[in-house]
């Protein structure tokens, strides 16, 4: 889980989800103390070359 993401990368339902104990009844709104991104994704293997003899 990665903090303080770029906007594009935010996890909004995650982020919404970790702040619902600071909703403000006032102004009907939950306020984000962190944002919450995706998680980065591991190197993935590309290629595998199996060489039998």
């Amino acid at each position: 889980m990665q903090r303080n993401p770029h906007f594009h990368k935010t996890n909004w339902g995650a982020t919404i989800k970790a702040h619902l104990r600071y909703y403000q009844m006032a102004h009907k709104t939950v306020i984000a103390k962190r944002l919450v991104g995706f998680g980065r994704r591991g190197q993935a293997l590309t290629a595998t070359a199996l060489c039998v003899d």
